[in-house]
């Protein structure tokens, strides 16, 4: 399909200079309509500036059967854990990729012990941890979620224009030292969920 209102920026400033610097982030959202997975690449360049670029996205239309809205979620991380590729192809090593979630349920899926669940949502949280594991999944609050503008769906000019979408939340692009206190007050979270 041709949109001619949207352009894609391809230039990730990845040297081998930055490799180091280089982290994926990737958001996993749903409602009753789809779910969806989005990733970005997030680069820290010599000046210091930090950008981030969308690299990857999916999006699925939700079953015609009705589906319980965490089911859902956690359809949202598989789609999300099969954009493992992204990883392969880039050659980040994993302690730089971090998954986020808005799931309360999905989350403590994912710490749990897997067979404490349903077969259903067994089968699918062990799939995630064969395919990314869990020691790199977070919380995000919903408005910070860009997955959750495709799990939504939005008019093109909505669309043309969400920063969130095309960039990720405004914290992915701040300097490190914050980074580091915003990831430290998700695990807090996180760690309440466990």
């Amino acid at each position: 399909m041709y949109l001619p209102d949207i352009e894609v920026n391809r230039r990730l400033n990845t040297t081998e200079a930055t490799l180091n610097n280089v982290t994926i982030h990737g958001f996993c959202g749903a409602s009753s309509r789809a779910y969806a997975a989005v990733a970005y690449l997030r680069v820290r360049i010599e000046s210091g500036e930090v950008n981030t670029s969308i690299i990857a996205a999916k999006t699925k239309v939700a079953p015609t059967k009705p589906q319980s809205l965490p089911r859902l979620e956690l359809s949202g991380a598989i789609l999300l854990a099969g954009l493992k590729q992204i990883k392969e192809s880039m050659n980040v090593p994993a302690c730089q990729i971090f998954a986020w979630t808005d799931s309360t349920i999905v989350l403590p899926w994912l710490f749990g012990n897997p067979e404490k669940w349903s077969t259903y949502v067994r089968n699918r949280v062990v799939e995630i941890l064969d395919t990314i594991g869990n020691h790199n999944w977070y919380h995000v609050k919903s408005p910070e979620n860009p997955a959750d503008s495709a799990s939504r769906g939005q008019s093109l000019q909505e669309l043309k224009n969400d920063e969130l979408w095309w960039k990720g939340p405004d914290w992915l692009r701040v300097e490190e030292e914050e980074d580091c206190d915003k990831l430290q007050e998700l695990l807090k979270v996180i760690i309440l969920y466990i």
